[in-house]
């Protein structure tokens, strides 16, 4: 679950009851922020796509299941599929 704006505050997970944060250590208690057992990383994908197609080398790699089709009767490419 992502806990976002109204579940920011929650301090178990919903499904489990778990908690969400590590106890701080002795050692660690001058952290002020509580550090989550599990963490959702978020990568945009559009600046990635983008600099793939930029450059010579990738971009003919990522075009190839769309440029380079062979009706072989077998499906080795999901986009050979029907579908």
């Amino acid at each position: 679950m992502l806990y976002y704006k109204d579940d920011v505050a929650e301090v178990y997970y919903r499904t489990c009851n778990a908690p969400r944060f590590q106890p701080n250590s002795v050692k660690q208690h001058h952290q002020k922020k509580d550090v989550s057992y599990s963490r959702l990383f978020y990568l945009p994908i559009i600046p990635r796509l983008q600099r793939l197609y930029t450059s010579m080398s990738s971009a003919g790699h990522m075009r190839l299941h769309k440029e380079k089709i062979e009706k072989s009767g077998v499906l080795s490419h999901p986009s050979d599929s029907e579908a």
